[in-house]
This record gives structure tokens, C-alpha cells and sequence, in this order.
């Protein structure tokens, strides 16, 4: 849930930008498949990664970052720790 916030964010606002997925990804230096995955949920990317995107959108990481409140009385913490539970079963 948390990657897909965060993925939704960052698609949500390079739309706004008018930015093309191409153009983001040569900007930062990401591959577009790796970058498509982070848009749509599906990849664990670096704080490293983060920051480079949020630089070349020109926002702050925070606002790609979901805070606390965005899920409710759920701690991001213990959404992680069910999100690798969730990971440990599948494998």
C-alpha cells in the first residue's frame, strides 16, 4: 500500500508537470521499466532513488512520502511489517 501511495504520488505529479515517464527517467538516471514499476507499486526502490525523483519534479520528498495520517490509526511501520509478512508467505 505504501509503494502504490508513493508511486501514485510521484505519476500524479510528473502528469502535472507534463513530463512524459521517458523524461523522468532520463533525468534521474532510472531506467522506464524501473520507473514504471515504482509508479505502479510494484518496485521497493531506494531513499536514494526518492530523492533523485522528487529533485528533478522539483518537490519536496515529502510530498511523495505518505505521512502517518494518509493510513488511518495504522502506523507506517506496522504496515511494513505486515507488508513483509505478506512477502514471507509467498515465498
Amino acid at each position: 500500500m505504501i509503494y502504490q501511495m508513493v508511486g501514485a504520488r510521484i505519476r500524479d505529479i510528473r502528469e502535472g508537470l507534463g513530463m512524459t515517464q521517458v523524461d523522468l527517467a532520463k533525468r534521474t538516471g532510472i531506467g522506464r521499466t524501473t520507473l514504471v514499476h515504482i509508479e505502479s507499486g510494484k518496485h521497493c526502490t531506494s531513499l536514494g532513488k526518492l530523492y533523485k525523483i522528487a529533485e528533478t519534479l522539483d518537490v519536496s520528498v515529502y510530498s511523495i512520502v505518505p505521512e502517518r495520517n494518509d493510513f488511518g490509526e495504522q502506523s507506517i511501520r506496522e504496515l511494513f511489517q505486515e507488508f513483509l509478512a505478506e512477502k514471507l508467505r509467498r515465498t
